[in-house]
């Protein structure tokens, strides 16, 4: 159920950019979150592994550079 929730941040906010983000961009940042989740979910069934909260530092730095590239911040 989180990781649904962290999925679905991460479209709501490429969808809801200010401004609107360009697809391929937007699409690019759910594919590559999705992708993040899948892998530290995965790695995350080891006794002691940080996977998955890594895999979530991944998904933030994503929305970080969305955010970032779509408001004009960046540049």
């Amino acid at each position: 159920p989180g990781a649904a929730a962290v999925g679905a941040g991460s479209a709501a906010g490429a969808a809801a950019a200010p401004g609107g983000a360009p697809w391929p961009l937007a699409a690019g940042v759910v594919l590559l979150a999705a992708g993040a989740l899948a892998v530290g979910l995965h790695r995350a069934r080891r006794p002691g592994s940080r996977a998955a909260f890594n895999s979530l530092l991944v998904v933030a730095v994503l929305n970080v550079v969305l955010l970032l590239t779509t408001s004009g911040a960046a540049g």
